[in-house]
């Protein structure tokens, strides 16, 4: 009679070192689930982040639509509280301000929340003799802007993001 009790004990001890293992590696893998999920969230707060500057190639190159679907997206309604405004300077390597110089501002993309999602959008300005700048009404959106200076020299800056009823500036220096 005593064999089957020992016997019963062990399947009883088994039983819980079977236990232990799986909870272990049942917590294992669910730490390990929490540290993924919290780094692709940590990944997509970084690429997202208002900030009004140059988002510094966080979000990739992204190539703008045909001309064709550019017309079509800049003829969509975009209300008053959907565009932000940018403007600054154009200067020289000596510091004096730039007359003349063009400035391409080319929507690459939407912003989560925009009214307008679709890239292609594109308005162009010219400095004044002070070397100023300003697009008053540009739908949000993430932005590649073109600098072509008199002499022809070009300066671009990818990935600046435009947000809905702000302002911002950005001072081009060749």
């Amino acid at each position: 009679m005593n064999t089957p009790s020992i016997r019963r004990q062990e399947l009883i001890n088994e039983k819980r070192q079977y236990k232990k293992g799986a909870s272990g590696k049942a917590i294992f893998g669910i730490v390990v689930s929490i540290v993924f999920i919290a780094l692709t969230a940590f990944i997509v707060v970084v690429k997202i982040l208002p900030s009004n500057t140059n988002l510094d190639d966080n979000i990739g190159s992204i190539e703008l639509n045909t001309a064709k679907e550019a017309i079509k997206a800049s003829s969509l309604p975009v209300t008053h509280a959907d565009v932000g405004e940018v403007n600054g300077l154009v200067t020289s390597q000596t510091g004096h301000p730039v007359n003349g110089a063009s400035i391409v501002a080319y929507k690459q993309m939407g912003l989560i929340y925009s009214a307008d999602m679709n890239a292609g959008y594109s308005a162009s300005v010219a400095t004044n003799s002070q070397g100023a700048y300003s697009f008053d009404s540009l739908p949000s959106g993430v932005y590649k802007f073109t600098v072509t200076y008199p002499d022809g020299d070009v300066q671009t800056i990818d990935n600046y993001a435009v947000w809905p009823s702000t302002s911002s500036s950005y001072v081009f220096e060749d």
